[in-house]
């Protein structure tokens, strides 16, 4: 199922990002912002882009590139966890 595969992404580039940083305070602002998306129930897709933006990862592939996944992405690479309420499902 497609929302699990997202779900285990998310949980699994949360993991890592917070594993790879020695920046105590990205580390804090970068947790507390997925947090707050996760508990908003953000679309997973936003989520997924904006954790991989906030790290600076490399885009997906376009075929996999989603609407959400884009806008996460955007925000993320911004360091903006304000604008995820329009993501929320």
């Amino acid at each position: 199922m497609r929302i699990e595969v997202v779900a285990t992404e998310v949980s699994t580039i949360h993991k890592t990002c917070l594993e790879a940083r020695e920046d105590t305070k990205m580390n804090q602002d970068y947790y507390n912002a997925v947090t707050k998306m996760e508990e908003a129930g953000v679309d997973p897709e936003y989520i997924v882009g904006w954790e991989g933006g906030y790290v600076l990862n490399p885009p997906r592939e376009e075929q996999r590139v989603t609407e959400a996944y884009e806008a996460g992405y955007e925000d993320g690479k911004e360091k903006n966890a304000d604008n995820f309420s329009s993501w929320t499902k």
